[in-house]
């Protein structure tokens, strides 16, 4: 009996790890796609580092860790942090000198620099980028995520 629905990783299995993706890689997806079977991710990945396989569609995406699940018309499963979670997710990492990084479906939002990221004296990343990058993270919290991915679908 063949599969009908096939779930990839991506690290390590689809794209070898310190690697790019290979041709025969693509040439198999291709050709499970033409035996019909469906082809799905399952990573920790975010849905912006997503790999492209030219000529390649998946069916579904199951990101974060299966946090976030879609396809490429709609979502099919979001588990999202509670915003009384993020504000104190966010107090927490000040107080503690931390950076954080804050992600949705369409952006990621990080503090801190790789010279001094634990210095509560360098919260943000450059001090021009300061004011943008406090209301992306407000944005956030506040659960304003209506910026979308390419512009392919609608949430």
């Amino acid at each position: 009996m063949k599969p009908r629905i096939i779930f990839f990783d991506i690290d390590g299995t689809l794209v070898p790890l310190k690697e790019g993706i290979r041709p025969r890689t693509v040439e198999a997806l291709q050709k499970l796609r033409q035996n019909g079977i469906r082809l799905c991710i399952a990573t920790g990945r975010t849905p912006m580092e997503m790999p492209k396989f030219e000529g390649v569609t998946f069916d579904a995406l199951l990101t974060y860790n299966g946090s976030y699940c879609f396809t490429p018309e709609r979502d099919i499963f979001k588990n999202l942090i509670p915003k009384e979670d993020i504000v104190t997710l966010r107090r927490n990492a000040a107080t503690l000198g931390r950076p954080l990084a804050l992600a949705t479906d369409s952006r990621l939002v990080a503090n801190g620099t790789k010279e001094r990221p634990y210095r509560t004296d360098n919260f943000y990343s450059v001090l021009e980028r300061q004011r943008k990058l406090e209301k992306e993270v407000s944005a956030i919290a506040k659960g304003n995520t209506k910026k979308q991915r390419g512009g392919k679908r609608k949430a």
